[in-house]
């Protein structure tokens, strides 16, 4: 199963390489530093990032959700500051 798996990913990173390079968005360079990393890297370490990206990216999109809706709230901006409102936008 191991051995299947491999040449499945290996041929789909192949045709993935070479659609990138077809269209112009990846150079030989790029492609080579990507497979160095794929395959020095310890597979644990690359998961546990690739877990903690995704939970980063759900994180901000809440965020910006609780933006989106404290801002159609307000009617008034009594009690805020422009110090903090313009800390929120740059942050």
């Amino acid at each position: 199963v191991e051995g299947k798996f491999k040449w499945l990913m290996l041929v789909q990173w192949d045709s993935s390489m070479s659609h990138h390079k077809s269209m112009g968005t990846q150079s030989d360079k790029e492609q080579d530093e990507m497979k160095r990393i794929f395959l020095e890297s310890n597979p644990y370490l690359l998961a546990v990032t690739g877990c903690v990206s995704v939970l980063h990216t759900v994180f901000d999109f809440l965020a910006f959700k609780n933006d989106i809706s404290f801002w159609r709230k307000v009617d008034s901006m009594q009690g805020l500051s422009v110090r903090s409102i313009f800390t929120s936008i740059v942050t």
